[in-house]
């Protein structure tokens, strides 16, 4: 089983946990890091099933067997591995620091979690590792039992790689934190990131961002990316498959091909964007199971520069896939990395092409799509310099939805701590509604829409 099946399989664990037992305490510790788990239960048998089918579907997730795979891994991991395999170490340990699993021994999973834990260690071989890795969990355990909710994990993650248990780079790689929002009338998943990297330039970044490279950028979960011919109206096409791209023993079945259209800016020296969304007439020669695929890469020169690191990068992906429920397609997007994947891509084949990698070709930034395909009909004018019009709109309600969030956070932490009372709830409610009556309601259709240079016919 490959890698980022083993992942899906390790956090399909704490699904299967929370099925199968109506302990208050195996329903808070999940929820700890999984927020809302107890509640979305079966999205590991789900996602199973809507890739692999029947016959080759994984529906009874054993946790020490994912453990034992991925600390035997011959491959080092990727860094975005690495963080969710810690996350999901983490939550493992939770779990079992206050319900053992039944027929597993406490033994075989502590050291089974040992041998995880071990494989994010920066230094030394897999055995010494191991042994250097044993007070590192018992820390983390220590420290999941005195807090509430995932936002002490910035602290968590500092002391780890204070103690060289992880590297910084693992440190600083943000959690995947998702949102379920309308748009149509369907129900999506949006998922937004900011990162920077200070070893990496914008033109680093750039010079790999072109979506004619995703494949090569991350083939872990885009299995393929088929150039087609340009739209008159200037925007690029291109055919994406995506899905569990056989590594390993991985049967060779579901994977979701989508054809979309993308559009490149620049609007300064020290700016470079990219828009993306379904093309229309939609599905084209995709398979029609992702009915909304839109979002945007901007990325950034913050010390105005753009041949020196630092280099800032903000992503929104909205995404809905006929046939998994919200929950379950938030798990896919976030373990998978189909909606963070930005992150890898960009920052992992940025560092390949720096560092001039001869089985690496990137299609330049500045390179012209296709040629246009006459065959539609369109409104073939240039399309003008970028303006990003709706970004201020987009700005103004996540502004609104940070701050419900941020609330949200502060009364989820009450809940766990056994504090919470019905003043604090009525408090909530007023809070929540004066936020949302406050931002113009414009801005709702605004939040799921890339922020277009023009809008295309």
């Amino acid at each position: 089983m490959g890698k980022t099946r083993t992942l899906l399989e390790l956090y399909g664990s704490l699904d299967k946990a929370v099925s199968q037992s109506d302990d208050p305490q195996v329903t808070a510790a999940v929820d700890q890091l999984l927020p809302g788990a107890s509640a979305n239960k079966g999205w590991y048998r789900e996602i199973e099933q809507f890739f692999f089918g029947p016959q080759h579907a994984h529906t009874d997730p054993d946790p020490i067997a994912a453990l034992t795979r991925l600390g035997q891994a011959d491959q080092e991991l990727k860094d975005y591995q690495k963080l969710r395999l810690l996350y999901a170490v983490a939550a493992l340990a939770r779990l079992h620091s206050v319900a053992p699993a039944p027929n597993v021994k406490p033994a075989d999973m502590r050291n089974a979690l040992i041998a995880a834990l071990a494989q994010l260690r920066p230094k030394g071989s897999s055995a010494k590792r191991k042994d250097a890795t044993s007070a590192a969990l018992d820390g983390l355990v220590d420290h999941l039992a005195t807090t509430s909710g995932r936002r002490a994990w910035t602290k968590i993650t500092d002391d780890l790689a204070a103690k060289n248990a992880i590297t910084d780079q693992v440190a600083q790689t943000p959690v995947c934190k998702t949102a379920v929002v309308t748009v149509g009338g369907v129900e999506c998943v949006v998922i937004d990131t900011e990162f920077t990297s200070t070893t990496l330039s914008l033109n680093d970044v750039k010079a790999i961002a072109d979506p004619r490279n995703w494949d090569e950028d991350y083939h872990d979960f885009f299995c393929n990316i088929k150039e087609l011919k340009a739209r008159p109206d200037g925007w690029g096409r291109f055919l994406e498959t995506v899905g569990f791209c056989g590594e390993g023993d991985e049967p060779d079945v579901g994977k979701l091909v989508t054809q979309l259209k993308y559009f490149k800016s620049t609007p300064s020296a020290t700016e470079a964007n990219l828009d993306y969304d379904l093309d229309d007439p939609t599905p084209g020669l995709g398979d029609g199971q992702i009915t909304v695929d839109r979002g945007f890469i901007n990325m950034s020169a913050p010390d105005g520069d753009a041949a020196k690191p630092p280099v800032l990068v903000r992503t929104r992906k909205v995404a809905h896939i006929t046939g998994l429920r919200p929950w379950a397609q938030a798990r896919l997007v976030c373990v998978t990395g189909y909606g963070t994947s930005a992150m890898e891509f960009l920052l992992g084949a940025a560092a390949r092409a720096a560092a001039h990698d001869p089985d690496f070709d990137p299609v330049p930034w500045d390179s012209p799509v296709t040629e246009e395909d006459t065959s539609e009909q369109a409104d073939t004018a240039a399309a003008p310099p970028a303006s990003h019009i709706a970004q201020t709109a987009v700005d103004v309600w996540v502004d609104s939805i940070e701050g419900v969030m941020a609330r949200y956070s502060d009364v989820s932490e009450k809940w766990f701590a056994g504090t919470l009372n019905f003043t604090d709830l009525a408090d909530y409610s007023a809070d929540v509604g004066g936020v949302l009556l406050g931002a113009p309601w414009k801005f709702l259709q605004a939040m799921s829409q890339p922020s277009y240079p023009n809008k295309p016919n």
